[in-house]
């Protein structure tokens, strides 16, 4: 159901050795607790998850966070009399077998938990069809404690200002220099500095390298397993909405993948990413995103949005679908293939980048941005 929800946690002063002793999942600025289903820990900030609310016995559960705007429910009515609570948060992957084990009886609670109040929702919810609105955190609606959020983060600044020296910006008065890439969207201090935070962090690792490319004595290819190559489209995605939120012109996202985004903790699955490799100098950081109408009229709304932006020797295309359903006919053939791997949807096995080298040079970028993918028939 499509409802907006409160709840007030009372913090009960418990003891288990099973459990993270701590603020109770779901509540403002939770770190860490065990999942209901599989029992490992779950990281707030890293770990994509659900919080169950619900009766004791699990007669009656409800799940929040896995999918905006959205509550789902075990039971059409409220169990008359019977009191909610926070019963614990569960890894996305493990939902099923934490309500499972829930309603079986098979998850040891505390003896004391957290109250839960349900609250129905007054007023009109968000339009999550169109982009987010001004004054809003676009991740999480929120409207306090907005946040300068550096598009490409501060790390990348200080290591693109090592190697290549302070960046030079065409503006309209001449040539300006900076410190960092002065591109900045508003997020709220919260996801600004948890979530997003730890994306950042993780990727780091992986991205470093790819970003000065192979050095003199270096191996020519960087292998990506399957997991880091996920990682990289999750932060390519989140890259592509920012640069929609913050750019000049008006933003074409709907809020919803926003959000979305925030809950799956991974690239969605309306969207592809391509990563390629540069060798010219004039675009170290560059951004390139607009609208598309693939097989419908330019009168109608875009279905479609494309976003090509490089961090130095790294380019990465994100295509997104925007609609209820990906259709399966959409073609994303580059005749630029020879230079490209597809790293989002997942393909499950590892690559090496660059594949091929440094394939792209200025005069090669431009039409690579430009490139459309193909919509044959119609929509799925």
């Amino acid at each position: 159901m499509r409802v907006g929800m409160s709840w007030s946690p009372v913090l009960p002063d418990w003891h288990d050795s099973r459990m993270i002793v701590g603020l109770p999942p779901g509540a403002p600025g939770w770190r860490r607790t065990w999942c209901l289903g599989c029992e490992r820990q779950l990281v707030a900030h890293r770990d994509p998850h659900v919080i169950f609310i619900g009766t004791r016995d699990g007669s009656a559960l409800f799940i929040i966070e896995a999918e905006p705007q959205r509550i789902f429910t075990t039971s059409e009515q409220l169990p008359i009399g019977a009191p909610l609570y926070v019963l614990g948060a569960a890894h996305r992957d493990c939902s099923q077998r934490a309500r499972w084990r829930l309603e079986t009886g098979a998850v040891r609670l505390p003896d004391q938990l957290p109250l839960a109040v349900l609250e129905s929702h007054d007023g009109e919810l968000a339009r999550l069809d169109l982009p987010p609105a001004v004054g809003r955190c676009p991740f999480c609606e929120a409207t306090e404690d907005l946040t300068e959020e550096d598009v490409w983060a501060r790390w990348i600044s200080k290591l693109l200002r090592k190697h290549l020296g302070n960046f030079r910006l065409r503006t309209e008065s001449g040539h300006r220099g900076y410190q960092r890439v002065p591109w900045v969207a508003p997020i709220c201090g919260s996801c600004n500095n948890r979530w997003l935070s730890v994306l950042e962090k993780d990727v780091q690792r992986i991205l470093s390298p790819m970003i000065l490319g192979p050095q003199p004595g270096e191996p020519l290819r960087l292998p990506l397993t399957a997991n880091e190559q996920e990682l990289l489209a999750t932060w390519a995605v989140k890259t592509a909405l920012m640069i929609d939120f913050c750019g000049k012109n008006a933003p074409v996202v709907p809020a919803y993948y926003y959000q979305q985004l925030r809950m799956y903790r991974k690239a969605l699955p309306n969207m592809v990413v391509l990563a390629a490799a540069y060798n010219g100098k004039q675009h170290v950081a560059f951004g390139a995103h607009g609208s598309l109408h693939l097989n419908i009229t330019p009168s109608q709304p875009p279905n479609a949005f494309m976003t090509l932006f490089t961090v130095y020797r790294v380019i990465f295309k994100v295509f997104g679908y925007i609609g209820t359903e990906v259709p399966q006919n959409v073609m994303y053939d580059s005749a630029f293939d020879h230079g490209v791997s597809r790293i989002w949807p997942a393909t499950g096995h590892s690559i090496e980048w660059p594949r091929n080298g440094l394939a792209f040079n200025d005069d090669a970028l431009m039409p690579f941005a430009k490139e459309q993918p193909t919509l044959q028939g119609r929509a799925a």
